[in-house]
């Protein structure tokens, strides 16, 4: 009977899968493609020098506020996945308010890969996108602008700061990633592996599975893996240590993608900047765009003419509460996060062998806080699972691993951060020793309040436990 069902299983399977391959390949996705001038885009072609040698032909969609040709321009670069559509509203705020520098010239391109520009690609990565963005200003006569770059696009006008200062009138870090050190594990070589295995999983994977489109366009997933895969953050340090340009970080204050402790550091490392911390997270810029331009109008148009004095102090629009673990905490803070990936994987792993429970409340709650990455606690709790079950039931793990890494990091983790943040230092100190404390309660108590043998061996042990 089995080996009936496995013979009628592939030959369903196999033409499900090669059926829906032809649509996807015929159609890209349900709908037709939409041309870019139908969404008020405008293209050029551009001819876009490959580090390698040779040279890449890109069509470049973007979008366009104002048809002034005066400098300096307005350049706003999108992060991933995204197009230029993220800025509608930041862009019509700029081109419209009166308080603005009179007919400021706004562009938002789609970067190669992504929107309506030029899908498949040979480079994804940031430095590419800068040279993309370098040949499209060269091409559209712009001569200076304000660059602003959102989350991974914040990497690509660093580069092009390096490369073309000259095109340069000021810098803008919005909720934008920066130093290598900051960045998940702050490995490289982690971020690769990483990285690898999200395409592995959502681009790979997906193909696998006859869904005819209802998952998404095969480009957008490999442009959105890839551009990080292909992105090396390591130059930008020096990049920002050297940068001589005033520059603006606006990061909010409860990101959950780019710690605000990146934001601190990218203004420690950059001497000519200014940071302003908002009350928000990763999303106002397009979320709440008027809460983006009102800190960002006054510092473009200081900038719009050379030789404005630059302030380089630290903003805060609601300051930071004392740390919950005092002076010491503080100083554990930078060492726990600087910390190498190498080592905290180690101590990960050693620690899931001894204590598998323990290891992943503590790893999963330092998820949400900053202190760790979210791949680094989960392969390091697999690892050492894997080594204390010796390959027994390894699926079980994996599934349990996850969901216990899932309802930590991302429930209650950011809840007893939330309560921590809100408190007063005596209850916010309280908070964070509980915390360790209700999620391995949790962890121990779900698995077995979910089924009727777990109640059942749950009361029996309440049982002898209080008639012993």
């Amino acid at each position: 009977m089995r080996r009936f069902l496995s013979k009628w299983w592939w030959a369903v399977y196999l033409p499900l899968l090669l059926v829906s391959h032809l649509v996807q390949g015929s159609f890209g996705t349900a709908s037709a493609p939409v041309d870019p001038r139908q969404t008020g885009r405008k293209t050029v072609e551009l001819d876009v020098p490959m580090r390698g040698g040779g040279v890449a032909p890109i069509e470049l969609a973007y979008l366009e506020w104002g048809s002034n040709t005066g400098d300096p321009a307005v350049v706003l670069l999108h992060g991933s996945p995204g197009n230029a559509s993220t800025f509608t509203g930041m862009g019509q705020l700029m081109f419209h308010a009166s308080s603005l520098h009179p007919g400021y010239r706004v562009l938002a391109p789609d970067l190669p890969g992504f929107g309506h520009s030029t899908g498949y690609i040979p480079d994804y990565s940031i430095s590419f996108h800068a040279d993309s963005v370098i040949a499209w200003l060269d091409a559209l006569g712009v001569e200076r602008a304000h660059l602003v770059g959102f989350s991974l696009g914040g990497g690509v006008i660093l580069h092009v700061s390096e490369r073309r200062p000259d095109l340069v009138a000021s810098l803008t870090l919005l909720a934008a990633v920066g130093a290598e050190e900051t960045e998940g594990s702050g490995a490289h070589w982690f971020e690769q592996l990483k990285y690898g295995v999200g395409y592995g999983a959502l681009v790979i994977a997906p193909e696998m599975i006859p869904h005819f489109g209802v998952l998404g366009e095969r480009q957008r997933r490999h442009a959105f893996l890839r551009n990080f895969f292909d992105t090396d953050q390591r130059p930008l340090r020096a990049i920002m240590e050297a940068n001589e340009h005033p520059a603006l970080i606006l990061h909010g204050r409860h990101d959950p993608l780019i710690a605000p402790w990146a934001a601190e550091r990218h203004h420690e490392l950059m001497d000519n900047s200014r940071l302003v911390m908002l009350d928000d997270d990763h999303f106002f810029p397009f979320l709440r765009p008027m809460l983006a331009f009102d800190a960002m109008s006054r510092f473009l148009n200081r900038h719009s003419t050379p030789g404005a004095a630059i302030r380089t102090d630290a903003v805060y629009e609601v300051e930071p509460g004392a740390h919950p673990l005092g002076a010491w905490g503080e100083r554990l803070d930078w060492r726990v996060r600087l910390a190498p990936a190498w080592l905290t994987l180690w101590l990960m792993v050693v620690a899931s062998v001894f204590a598998p429970r323990a290891a992943l409340v503590v790893g999963a709650l330092l998820v949400p806080a900053a202190y760790l990455d979210v791949g680094v606690v989960l392969l390091g709790a697999l690892v050492g699972r894997t080594v204390r079950c010796r390959g027994r039931r390894w699926l079980r793990m994996l599934a349990r691993t996850l969901g216990s890494l899932v309802l930590v990091a991302f429930l209650v983790g950011p809840l007893a951060l939330a309560g921590v943040r809100a408190a007063e230092p005596p209850v916010s100190t309280l908070l964070t020793l509980l915390a360790p404390i209700v999620a391995y309660a949790l962890l121990v108590l779900l698995p077995r309040v979910c089924t009727w043998r777990g109640r059942a061996r749950l009361s029996a042990s309440v049982r002898r436990r209080l008639h012993h």
